[in-house]
């Protein structure tokens, strides 16, 4: 999913995604707060966000997704705290923050 300017909120439901293994979020320019549920996607292996320009935090649900391989996190100038527990995150490969 890509190019929602004026998206303020993501979909309920994404967390309902369970077998999902690569999620692409970026350009969602409007949106300050993840959606709940994310932590639900234990299947995930990709994860690339950017362009979430008004984020403030990173959800603490990311720290149980343990299968998450590639997590590529760009352009998050404003996010104040980083996710705790991302050591937790032990199949991780590859982490790329520009």
């Amino acid at each position: 999913l890509s190019g929602f300017d004026g998206v303020q909120a993501f979909p309920e439901g994404l967390g309902n995604l369970t077998s999902l293994r690569t999620l692409n979020l970026s350009g969602f320019n409007g949106v300050q707060v993840f959606p709940k549920g994310l932590e639900n996607l234990t299947s995930l292996w990709t994860l690339n966000l950017s362009g979430f320009n008004r984020l403030q935090a990173f959800p603490e649900g990311l720290r149980s997704l343990n299968s998450l391989g590639r997590f590529n996190l760009l352009g998050f100038d404003r996010v104040q705290a980083f996710v705790k527990g991302l050591g937790n995150l032990t199949s991780l490969g590859t982490l790329n923050l520009s």
